[in-house]
């Protein structure tokens, strides 16, 4: 099974990202799977950076249990631990936070609807409308 990663096209695609953290032994999730809707063309690094950014902008996520017992991150040594205890990007260690990895898979596709089909069907509806009077009245003048 391959996973879509298309992001290209102005259609509308239906995309479930996550935010982890890949470090070997402390591997951990710091954003659960979302699912969002991108209507625009976009590529993976566009993509991936912007997710990054909001996350990085106020995101929030709950000690890892692997952090934890592990205590990590290190800084933390001199403070009290607490599993509910709420952490933000720049609590990783800097060196540690290239570690950091949005992953995403796009869903179902769906074409964008002519956005100005309602317009030209009036129009054209006018327009008979328009040709029809003109013809009766020629009719009525002869």
């Amino acid at each position: 099974m391959s996973i879509n990663n298309d992001l290209g096209g102005d259609d509308i695609k239906n995309v479930t990202y996550s935010i982890l953290f890949v470090k070997r032994d402390l591997e951990a999730t710091l954003k659960e799977p979302t699912q969002e809707v991108v209507t625009y063309a976009t590529d993976s690094a566009s993509y991936g950076a912007l997710k990054l950014m909001e996350f990085t902008n106020g995101g929030t996520f709950s000690l890892p249990t692997t952090w934890f017992e592990n205590d990590y991150p290190h800084s933390w040594r001199d403070t009290t631990h607490d599993k509910r205890e709420k952490l933000k990007v720049e609590n990783i260690p800097s060196e540690d936070q290239r570690y950091i990895r949005v992953i995403y898979e796009v869903g179902e596709r769906i074409t964008k609807g002519d956005a100005d089909y309602e317009k030209r069907q009036t129009k054209a509806l006018e327009g008979i409308e328009r040709n029809t009077r003109e013809m009766a009245h020629s009719k009525k003048t002869k």
